[in-house]
């Protein structure tokens, strides 16, 4: 049995992170996910079905730490 991870992966609105980010999510890893475009990381959520207990998705720029310290909160508790 593999190990799941919590793994933190900016700019999944598209591109690169996007499509690293679609496999991981459905190995079950618990994934946070920020972009600083609202809309496309809200697509990008309906799309894959980012929700639930294996996915949190924060819109903003990453730099800003509230962002960054929220996502790793909310995994460290879970």
């Amino acid at each position: 049995m593999q190990q799941k991870k919590v793994i933190l992966i900016t700019g999944c609105a598209s591109g690169v992170a996007r499509y690293v980010a679609e496999p991981l999510y459905r190995e079950g890893h618990f994934l946070a996910l920020t972009d600083a475009k609202k809309k496309g990381m809200r697509e990008a959520a309906e799309k894959n079905g980012w929700t639930g207990d294996n996915a949190m998705v924060r819109t903003g720029p990453v730099q800003h730490i509230q962002v960054r310290r929220e996502g790793l909160y909310a995994f460290d508790r879970a």
